[in-house]
């Protein structure tokens, strides 16, 4: 807002009461410049506030959802105000790009089917909805899509070099108990850890467990 003071004349220079006034007059007039300006940026969907972009939503028949954030509210105004171009892969490419939607459109025109791939850390949930919404309005109707995200896992394993031992033991019951034990020794190599196993079995009769 301009100084007021700059446009009095100069027969009012040292004048207490038209100084004061004009103190008065600059806070109102900022005020009034600040809902000008703001009533210009609303005119624009990327400029606009959160009153400006309800102005829109009611005149496309968009539900006024405070919940979401201002830029979602942008994005969901401007892709229902796009005008309308051929559709193209390239041109759906850029679109998706210049409404902030990092995905690789890939299509199989054999099978009618767009395949969409972007990085899980690269896209929200609400980008993919917005990009659902895309592909539900450019899309031919004999065309099927799918969204897909991907992310890269790391997974590390240890690696053991040794020994396993397994131990078994049998137990005869007979009038005199005789007990058996047989231990066996192997090599072994590989990416998961050895358990060892000891099992105790009991029977009636004289017949050696121990095979």
């Amino acid at each position: 807002m301009l100084n007021l003071k700059d446009y009095l004349p100069s027969y009012y220079d040292g004048v207490r009461e038209m100084q004061r006034l004009m103190e008065v007059e600059q806070k109102m007039g900022d005020r009034f410049g600040d809902s000008e300006e703001r009533l210009l940026m609303n005119q624009f969907v990327m400029q606009a506030d959160s009153e400006g972009l309800a102005l829109f939503e009611y005149q496309l028949g968009i539900p006024t959802d405070y919940t979401k954030s201002l830029e979602s509210r942008q994005y969901d105004v401007l892709m229902r105000i796009l005008p309308p171009r051929p559709i193209t892969i390239r041109y759906f490419q850029e679109l998706i790009q210049s409404l902030d939607i990092s995905a690789v459109v890939d299509v199989d025109h054999i099978r009618s089917h767009v395949d969409t791939m972007s990085e899980a850390h690269d896209i929200t949930p609400e980008q993919i909805k917005r990009l659902r919404y895309l592909l539900n309005v450019y899309l031919p109707v004999n065309m099927t899509y799918q969204i897909r995200t991907q992310t890269a896992v790391e997974t590390q394993l240890d690696f053991y070099l040794g020994a396993i031992q397994n131990v078994a033991v049998a137990t005869v019951v007979m009038p005199d108990l005789d007990a058996a034990t047989d231990t066996t020794q192997e090599l072994y190599a590989g990416a998961i850890k050895p358990d060892v196993a000891v099992a105790t079995m009991v029977r009636e009769g004289g017949e050696n467990l121990n095979e």
